[in-house]
């Protein structure tokens, strides 16, 4: 995201779209093991290494990135590593819906202002 070069990356599922009859979407955050110190929309999940019991499946440090998200094909989100829940999982929703509707307006804008 950003140009990083494509690879397999957690991503948080945040929600789900209908394009037509026969085919679904899934909104997905994607997270990152770094994270620069004045990113203040990263979100730090929990990890194995902090807190053993937690049941994210992530390993190391990690931080969901609400701006980094993208609609999938349900085919393309394969492994289900673990899962986050509660007031968490409710903060990576809701910045990412401030995140679309940031970008939703600005296309709307600019599609306005380039007929």
């Amino acid at each position: 995201m950003h140009g990083e070069v494509a690879k397999r990356r957690p991503v948080i599922v945040v929600g789900t779209q209908s394009v037509n009859s026969e085919t679904l979407m899934i909104a997905v955050v994607a997270c990152t093991s770094t994270v620069f110190a004045d990113n203040k929309d990263a979100i730090e999940l929990p990890n194995r290494q902090q807190m053993p019991q937690t049941h994210s499946g992530l390993i190391k440090r990690t931080w969901a990135i609400p701006y980094w998200y993208a609609f999938v094909k349900t085919d393309r989100v394969r492994d289900r590593i673990g899962y986050i829940s509660g007031p968490l999982l409710r903060r990576v929703v809701e910045e990412f819906a401030i995140h679309f509707a940031i970008a939703k307006a600005r296309r709307e804008a600019a599609k306005k202002n380039n007929p």
